[in-house]
């Protein structure tokens, strides 16, 4: 990854705020990155099922899709949500 101080805009800055800043980018795509690989890992089940469904079908349609994604609920298994982490 590119870091701040090697940008042009980071002339105007103190090496320390760089790395300070930096370091917090580092820190919040580290976090973004075990967020998403914890909810694939939690979701990886209904993926394959969807992953697997063009083998089966060849166009996975809306209604394919909710009812899949139903069938993972009903069955107690992780559920899809719309919440944001912030």
């Amino acid at each position: 990854m590119t870091s701040l101080s090697s940008l042009p805009c980071a002339t105007k800055l103190q090496p320390e705020t760089a790395r300070r800043i930096d370091d917090e980018i580092r820190r919040l795509f580290e976090a973004a990155h075990e967020r998403v690989l914890g909810t694939l890992t939690a979701k990886r089940e209904v993926l394959t099922s969807l992953a697997k469904r063009p083998i089966e079908k060849e166009v996975v349609s809306r209604d394919d899709l909710v009812a899949l994604l139903a069938s993972a609920e009903a069955l107690g298994r992780h559920a899809i949500t719309r919440e944001r982490p912030y």
